[in-house]
């Protein structure tokens, strides 16, 4: 069992933009002027680039668990292997979330930070995966989702 354990914890990457979408939703709310904040979130949004991939001007994150914990995994010659997800649609949105605020945060703040243009770039062109299904567009959860599973109904 600890296997298993492990192959989710190593992947357990969607936590991160949690904490930052709802440290927005605290800033939001009462505009806190402290350098903390804005350190948090930077360092948050500095990890997601750090993981992600480029390609043909888009970025992704491969093999993480989404917040759909048992979203994949199979039993391959009597044992269970656990291999993630690429692009995970709340993950990607949270994270994209997370460096938006990262930048408009330092910027609100006047402080200098050099990163603040790959940040926006980088939120701008992260992947976040749009399916034609039959009764509209919508997100699948991540990339490789079964046909046929629907989530929300892209507006």
């Amino acid at each position: 069992m600890a296997d298993i354990g492990n192959q989710f914890n190593v992947r357990e990457k969607h936590t991160g933009a949690d904490i930052a979408v709802l440290t927005k939703l605290f800033w939001d709310a009462t505009e806190d002027s402290s350098e903390d904040i804005s350190e948090l979130v930077s360092g948050i949004c500095d990890f997601y680039l750090s993981i992600s991939t480029l390609k043909d001007k888009k970025f992704s994150i491969k093999n993480i668990v989404p917040p759909d914990e048992y979203a994949i995994g199979r039993f391959i010659q009597g044992k269970y292997i656990y291999e993630g997800v690429d692009d995970s649609v709340f993950t990607n949105a949270a994270v994209s979330e997370t460096c938006q605020f990262a930048s408009r945060i330092s910027e609100t703040l006047g402080i200098n930070n050099d990163k603040i243009d790959d940040w926006k770039e980088f939120a701008d062109n992260l992947v976040i995966l749009e399916a034609d299904g039959p009764n509209g567009s919508y997100h699948p959860e991540y990339d490789g989702f079964p046909k046929g599973n629907f989530n929300k109904k892209v507006k």
